[in-house]
């Protein structure tokens, strides 16, 4: 089953973020806005170099401030993993 060699081989990262909802639709990818979803997503792309989806414990409304958002995602053992963890604490303007 390649789907439990993936699953078995993977790595899973546990994230808090907190964020100004303000210029936010909400946390999940909308079609019509930008989603916290969507910062996170495109900076794990950048840190991984792949497409790295998250799932979060919850989600926002549009506008809606959040103190300790919960999410992970998980990467391949192969993956850029020691940076990841690192380069996953920033601040940049969104949050």
């Amino acid at each position: 089953n390649v789907l439990a060699s993936v699953r078995s081989s993977a790595l899973r990262f546990v994230c808090a973020v907190a964020y100004d909802g303000t210029d936010f639709c909400g946390w999940q990818t909308q079609l019509n806005g930008q989603g916290v979803q969507d910062v996170l997503e495109a900076r794990l792309r950048q840190i991984v170099g792949e497409v790295t989806p998250i799932a979060a414990s919850g989600r926002t409304d549009a506008g809606v401030h959040a103190k300790r958002q919960v999410f992970h995602f998980s990467i391949p053992e192969t993956s850029p993993s020691e940076s990841a963890s690192g380069s996953m604490k920033f601040r940049g303007p969104v949050f």
